[in-house]
């Protein structure tokens, strides 16, 4: 039996197999992109286009192009990020809430506006499929150079395709985007 978080919320999870989890601020205490921009010493420029974004200021995609094209992280710089990651990042009772929610045969993905690259340090303690975390990309050359990011499709999109493939219309997705 789930723990009691209220019998509405208890209903719906029973009846629900797919559970979606957004990471920024949700399952880490932080904004990945705007840690790694303190880490790159530019945050005072990427702070202002967050903050828009998350008011609405300006559209998602846009701010994440110019927060992209101000940092544009070498590979180096995501080594410097994986110093950061660590376990006390995560939200505290996230591992034992997704650890319950695979007890009872829950479907967990991790569906992000962020990249696979500031997921992927986090993973060894949370022990999730690479295959659930649906994150942007980024490309970089042989010298370690920023090249380019490939954006997911949305988290409306993500959702839509986890429906079709479960064959289900019940999904929760938790977490502010």
């Amino acid at each position: 039996m789930l723990p009691r978080i209220g019998e509405n919320m208890n209903r719906i999870l029973r009846k629900t197999k797919i559970i979606c989890i957004d990471w920024d601020s949700t399952i880490i205490n932080h904004e990945s992109l705007d840690r790694l921009s303190i880490i790159m010493g530019k945050h005072d420029k990427i702070n202002p286009l967050t903050f828009n974004a998350m008011n609405g200021t300006i559209p998602f995609d846009q701010s994440l192009k110019q927060r992209m094209d101000i940092l544009q992280p070498s590979y180096v710089d995501l080594l410097r990020y994986l110093d950061y990651a660590c376990v006390s990042n995560i939200t505290p009772n996230f591992i034992s809430f997704y650890e319950l929610l695979r007890k009872h045969d829950k479907e967990v993905y991790i569906i992000a506006d962020t990249f696979h690259e500031l997921i992927r340090p986090y993973l060894p303690h949370i022990n999730i499929n690479m295959n659930n975390i649906y994150a942007n990309i980024m490309y970089h050359n042989n010298d370690g150079k920023y090249l380019h990011y490939d954006q997911n499709n949305g988290k409306c999109e993500i959702i839509k395709h986890l429906m079709v493939k479960h064959k289900t219309n019940n999904v929760i997705m938790i977490g502010d985007g």
